[in-house]
């Protein structure tokens, strides 16, 4: 009888053993495949598709379109200039759709300290504007000079600005003065 109930504590050892490995497989297979399907899912809940495609999306193009007119050109002709210091020669003869017409000695500015001054006279044929212009020995005094005229302004129909030793004040009377400045190379 022994030997009976040895083969069959045996065959009862056996099957526990099956049954334990078979559930602690099963166990094993769980937590892997959970573990896997934890990793592979971790962040994607509330993540939108297009961030959780591996593709970068390209940015959006920015379009810059300017449109520039061609700067209008002068239809009188210039007057005719002889000789002169190279502060008087370098004023331009034509600046915008204005053309230098007229230009005489500025007394008011050179006896307040001015090297040397003009007033200029520009026309489009129609519209005048008037350019004062001076040299003054020094940066300073040309600042000086401005500040006596009551600083760098502008306006529409007026802009005063010094250039180192230079000192100018346009006046438009019928406005456009910037837009004139700004053609004007000092």
């Amino acid at each position: 009888m022994s030997d009976t109930g040895t083969a069959q504590h045996s065959r009862g050892d056996s099957r526990k053993q099956i049954i334990y490995l078979a559930v602690g497989g099963v166990i094993a297979l769980l937590l892997v495949g959970g573990l896997i399907a934890l990793f592979y899912f971790t962040g994607q809940k509330d993540t939108p598709a297009a961030e959780a495609s591996p593709l970068p999306t390209p940015p959006t193009p920015t379009i810059t379109v300017t449109i520039t007119e061609p700067a209008p050109s002068a239809t009188v002709s210039p007057m005719a200039r002889a000789e002169g210091t190279a502060f008087y020669l370098a004023m331009p003869a034509t600046v915008n759709a204005y053309s230098l017409v007229e230009a005489t000695p500025n007394l008011d500015w050179e006896s307040a300290g001015a090297i040397e001054a003009y007033t200029l006279t520009y026309s489009d044929g129609t519209d005048a504007v008037t350019v004062q212009a001076g040299q003054w020995r020094t940066d300073q005094l040309a600042t000086d000079a401005l500040t006596g005229l009551g600083g760098a302004a502008a306006s529409d129909k007026s802009v005063t600005w010094a250039n180192q030793t230079a000192l100018f004040k346009v006046e438009a009377p019928k406005g456009g003065a910037p837009i004139f400045e700004a053609g004007f190379p000092f």
